[in-house]
């Protein structure tokens, strides 16, 4: 699941905090959620309460293990 979190952080260059929150097998790709802090601590979000975690999902390919697409997640 090392390639669901580079792309991530490929895609998302101030992603900090980088977890692994799921891992699914659908059709012919793994369906990886990711969750990550991006930007300071302190927003107002965390402060209000809120989960500051921003949470993807990444498909990756069975056969190769190439990243295939990142959704927002849930969906």
């Amino acid at each position: 699941m090392k390639t669901a979190i580079a792309f991530i952080e490929e895609f998302f260059p101030g992603a900090k905090d980088i977890r692994l929150e799921e891992v699914e097998p659908n059709d012919q790709v793994w369906s990886v959620v990711i969750s990550f802090k991006n930007g300071e601590s302190g927003t107002l979000s965390e402060v209000m309460g809120g989960d500051p975690r921003i949470y993807k999902q990444v498909g990756i390919e069975y056969e190769n293990g190439h990243p295939r697409a990142v959704k927002s997640w849930p969906f």
